[in-house]
């Protein structure tokens, strides 16, 4: 039986109610990321192998494209179970096709620099800081805004 999604898995620190979550799905961390996904819980330690060069079709939109031998660097949306607060971040380092580390984070331009690839539910959130409809922002477009947005407000935008 083929499913459709697997989920990251991490104990979290929430930066809206200080509450740390569960290591399951209640994160809501769904990822498309693998070639057949299996509903599977992928936490530390876990192998994680994909195609970089599908990786923008599996939900994700490109930041900067890793260097050769480099870990990979994901920044996930993550929804706290305790308060709900909605989007949370999470960055999920892979390093020689196995999850590294995955640990919440602000969205700012120090993480935006650090990172290689976005969950592409962020064009709700650049959507939102714009004051435009989702439909009427570019996938090549998002990533430029954010970082503009980003760059005036020294502020978590989400």
């Amino acid at each position: 039986m083929r499913f459709t999604f697997d989920n990251f898995v991490a104990q979290l620190v929430c930066p809206n109610c200080g509450a740390v979550s569960p290591d399951d799905h209640s994160t809501m961390m769904s990822t498309h990321i693998r070639v057949e996904p299996e509903m599977a819980y992928l936490g530390v330690g876990h192998e994680l192998k994909f195609d970089l060069m599908t990786i923008d079709k599996c939900g994700y939109l490109v930041v900067r494209s890793p260097q050769l031998g480099e870990s990979i660097h994901i920044l996930q949306t993550w929804s706290c179970p305790t308060c709900k607060n909605w989007p949370q971040w999470a960055e999920i380092v892979i390093s020689n096709e196995r999850i590294e580390s995955i640990a919440s984070v602000p969205l700012n331009c120090v993480t935006l620099n650090c990172i290689h690839f976005i969950d592409d539910e962020v064009k709700d959130v650049v959507a939102a800081l714009i004051g435009k409809n989702y439909a009427e922002i570019e996938d090549v477009c998002v990533i430029p805004i954010l970082r503009e947005v980003l760059t005036k407000s020294p502020s978590d935008p989400s």
